[in-house]
Order: C-alpha cells, then sequence, then structure tokens
C-alpha cells in the first residue's frame, strides 16, 4: 500500500472514533451522573519495526525516511473520566447526589451471584455500580434507579427497601432513617483500580476488578439533589467540530495520494 495512503487512512479513523466518542458525551449532557469517555491514542511505530504483521519481513532493509513518519496511530481502551459533576438541587427526597470519590453499588441483575464482602477480587463476579442517584421506591418499599430499574444495594449486601407508606431521610454517610431509626444505609464502593470500570447500558458501570467501600471521610451523600452529566456540551460542540474538520483534512489527503498513484501508473506506462 502506499505509505501516505496508510497515513492518510489512519488520520480518517483516527477522527472518526474520536467524533463518535464526542457525540455520545453529548448526546448525555441531561443524563444525571453521567461520566464522559475519552480516546486514548499512541503513535504506532512503522511496520518493519513493529513486527507484527505476519506479512511484515525482519530482515528487509529500512526505510528511513519513511519510518521517520511513523506508522500512524492505534488506540487503547477509551478511558471514563470521573470528574465531578455539578450538584443541582431538586427538592425531591427520592433524589441522591454523591460528592467525592465512589458509586452506590447496585444489586446483581438475573442470575448473576450477589456480590459479598469488602472487596472484590478473581474469584467473584463483577460488581455494578452507578452515580445516578434518581430513586424510584417500588410498591413493596424496594428502592430503584429510576434509570435502569435495578435496586440499590445496602451495606448487607441486598437490596434496600423501607417503609414505603412513610418519608425516608438520608444522612451524608448514605444512612436511610424513618421515624428516627435508623433502616438501612446505601453500600457506596471505588474500584481499586480505575481501568477495571466498564460502560454498560442504561448508566450503569461495572467494575470487573478489586473494589472497596469508600471511607466516610471520602465521600458525601446529599439529599434531594442530584448529580449533574460530568459532559461540556460547550467542550464537546468545539471537540466534535475540530474533529470534523481534521476529518476533512484527511480525506483529501487521500483523494492526493490516491492522484499521486495515478500519475505514477500513467507515467509508467508511457515509458513502457
Amino acid at each position: 500500500m502506499n505509505y501516505g495512503f496508510h497515513l492518510a487512512t489512519g488520520g480518517v479513523l483516527a477522527a472518526m472514533r474520536r467524533m463518535d466518542v464526542v457525540a455520545n458525551n453529548l448526546a448525555q449532557v441531561n443524563t444525571a451522573g453521567f461520566k464522559p469517555d475519552f480516546v486514548v491514542a499512541r503513535e504506532r511505530p512503522a511496520e518493519r519495526i513493529e513486527g507484527q504483521s505476519p506479512l511484515a519481513d525482519p530482515m528487509a532493509p529500512p526505510q528511513e525516511l519513511l519510518e521517520k513518519l511513523g506508522g500512524g496511530i492505534r488506540f487503547d481502551r477509551d478511558r471514563i473520566d470521573l470528574t465531578q459533576g455539578s450538584i443541582e438541587l431538586t427538592g425531591n427526597q427520592t433524589d441522591l447526589a454523591l460528592r467525592g470519590q465512589g458509586f452506590f453499588a447496585l444489586t446483581p441483575a438475573g442470575n448473576q451471584r450477589q456480590a459479598q464482602g469488602g472487596r472484590g477480587g478473581r474469584n467473584q463476579p463483577p460488581l455494578e455500580v452507578t452515580r445516578a442517584g434518581a430513586i424510584v421506591v417500588d410498591r413493596d418499599g424496594t428502592l430503584r434507579s429510576a434509570d435502569s430499574g435495578r435496586s440499590y444495594m445496602g451495606e448487607n449486601g441486598r437490596a434496600i427497601r423501607i417503609d414505603p407508606t412513610m418519608d425516608f431521610r438520608v444522612d451524608n454517610d448514605g444512612r436511610i432513617f424513618q421515624d428516627g431509626d435508623e433502616v438501612a444505609r446505601f453500600r457506596i464502593v471505588r474500584p481499586k483500580d480505575v481501568l477495571t470500570l466498564e460502560k454498560q447500558p442504561e448508566n450503569i458501570l461495572r467494575i470487573n476488578g478489586a473494589w472497596e467501600r469508600v471511607p466516610d471521610s471520602s465521600v458525601e451523600v446529599q439529599q434531594s439533589a442530584l448529580e449533574r452529566s460530568a459532559a461540556d456540551p460547550i467542550t464537546s460542540m468545539v471537540e466534535l467540530t475540530r474533529q470534523s474538520r481534521m476529518l476533512e483534512s484527511a480525506l483529501r489527503m487521500m483523494q492526493y495520494q490516491d492522484q499521486l498513484n495515478g500519475q505514477a501508473i500513467a507515467g509508467l506506462a508511457r515509458i513502457a
């Protein structure tokens, strides 16, 4: 393949990848507790140096002039920006916001095994969590996420249930009180390695590695409030425009390389 065409194609793919991620962030600017993604890209060595292709010849002579240009771009798995979103007061007692680190733990869906203990491990199932604090109270008193319908997990590892006929109060530590008595407490956790977080549908994240309870000093639960999306619409729009222009430039470069190939082939044909 023409080396210039190869690099231009890589530029197109890189711009499209970034546009997809930014567009998804932009679509979630009104989703409470949403954490935006960002793309992690790194320089890829020239094919002969990288040597991962079965077609690469390790004995091939170096092409120093071309190899100084590198081999384009390669991507790691998208990362999650855990920046704190702004807190919006709602006046609704069934709305909760987290200030600081951590996530609300959710009970397993379907036939998944229950997560027990204070930390995750290799022999433990992944734990699913969320920053979304809009709560719906079932007829039986189960506290569920308005986004996913999943029930919130208490410190006992089971779904939190309260008396649905009574109001409830949640203190800064996540303890739930009714009629002056503590009836349950939210399990608030964090991953030991943020790279083990994986996005799931319905504003849920999955911790695929070890996790631990968040110390009270590192998190505060605020009732009658919601954490707004951490995605910045203005920044996202600017980045979307920038990547669109980069895509156009890379496409023009592909057309230019195609024209050069056509001219080279025509010239060789005349010589022959």
